[in-house]
């Protein structure tokens, strides 16, 4: 129903919903990826940095639900989003030596943040809406919020890429390396992680076939090589990681400046159809 449209709460929520959406997926996605790949942590230690960012939206939305009577619904969206920007400045700053438990932190702010606006942002577009449009609008939150996400996961993973690729190519790998076919660039696919122990591999092929004396010397050039380009992966990856939440902390900027112009209306008390709407319609 096109008309819904007319309504500048259900546009401006749901613009601001679709931001919100894009934003959320910057922690969802890429920073346990940041984890694995720049701090060096397991995939389990990785999958629960999120819990403090599961357990903070939990929270938050549960008390924004218990507030919302008497504070309505636009400040603390606005509150939310300035939140979320902050922990996203915060992640943008991390670097290769941030400690785990600081992460974990930041993950917290980030569910504190975007925890009130999902649940908000749907009671806002629902309590502006003639109730015989609940399904549509109801619907059309959710639309909106999951392309969103699909949005920001496809940009941030461009840029996840663009950035990894210029990275490796300016990693300046040996000859000795080069000469056997590894080209840094052809694994951003993988994040590179392959990179270093190809590196050794590398060298130990070239020692196997040289004197013992000689062969040492080259054993230990070829683990210094290989820490050199291990740490040249850690440093992409820390980079892209930040383009990402630079740029999550841009969206997530744009969410809030639409959120702040969406209209307070009273929270509805009964069934009764809403006038908001239903004389647009």
């Amino acid at each position: 129903e096109m008309r819904l449209f007319a309504d500048p709460v259900f546009r401006r929520a749901n613009a601001s919903t679709f931001y919100f959406g894009a934003s959320l997926m910057s922690v969802s996605l890429f920073l346990p990826l940041f984890l694995v790949n720049v701090l060096g942590v397991s995939a389990t230690e990785a999958g629960a940095a999120l819990i403090p960012f599961s357990l903070g939206i939990v929270f938050s939305a549960t008390l924004a639900g218990q507030i919302v009577n008497r504070v309505g619904y636009r400040p603390q969206i606005v509150l939310g989003s300035l939140v979320f920007i902050s922990a996203t400045i915060l992640l943008a700053t991390m670097g290769p030596e941030v400690p785990y438990s600081r992460v974990a932190i930041f993950t917290v702010m980030c569910g504190l943040g975007v925890g009130p606006a999902m649940p908000l942002f749907t009671l806002a577009i629902q309590n502006a809406a003639d109730v015989r449009f609940i399904g549509q609008v109801t619907s059309a939150s959710l639309f909106f919020r999951q392309t969103g996400a699909t949005v920001g996961a496809a940009l941030m993973g461009t840029l996840l890429g663009t950035t990894l690729w210029v990275a490796f190519s300016s990693i300046d790998m040996p000859t000795e390396v080069t000469d056997r076919g590894i080209v840094a660039e052809e694994f951003v696919s993988n994040g590179g992680a392959e990179l270093p122990d190809l590196v050794r591999a590398t060298y130990e092929n070239i020692a196997a076939t040289e004197p013992v004396a000689e062969a040492a010397l080259i054993m230990a050039e070829g683990e210094r090589v290989a820490e050199e380009v291990a740490e040249a992966v850690r440093a992409a990856f820390a980079l892209a990681t930040s383009r990402i939440y630079w740029l999550a902390t841009i969206i997530t900027a744009l969410g809030g400046i639409l959120a702040i112009r969406i209209p307070e209306l009273p929270l509805r008390t009964t069934h009764d159809r809403s006038e908001t709407m239903s004389s647009d319609l």
